[in-house]
């Protein structure tokens, strides 16, 4: 299954912009089994600041990864949409 997650941040000092980036890059290193971000960019044209993709083996894969994600970006993210697809 796929899903596109669109985020927009918090407004944030530069130093928890640092602090955001260095976490960020610490989650990307330790994704769980089943788990792929393949896309992160920016959202052009819409109300969000970028966009990522993420690949899991399953649906129960990705709920489990999105409820620690949205755990360890809730600081720094003021709003998610995610859009989600299965194979048929």
């Amino acid at each position: 299954m796929m899903a596109i997650m669109f985020f927009a941040y918090k407004e944030l000092s530069e130093e928890e912009e640092e602090q955001a980036g260095k976490e960020w890059d610490e989650l990307l290193e330790k994704l769980p089994e089943g788990i792929e971000i393949t896309t992160v960019d920016h959202a052009f044209g819409t109300e969000y600041n970028g966009f990522l993709i993420i690949e899991a083996a399953d649906f129960q894969t990705y709920l489990r990864f999105w409820k620690s994600l949205k755990d360890d970006i809730r600081w720094y993210v003021s709003r998610t949409r995610t859009i989600i697809g299965t194979e048929r």
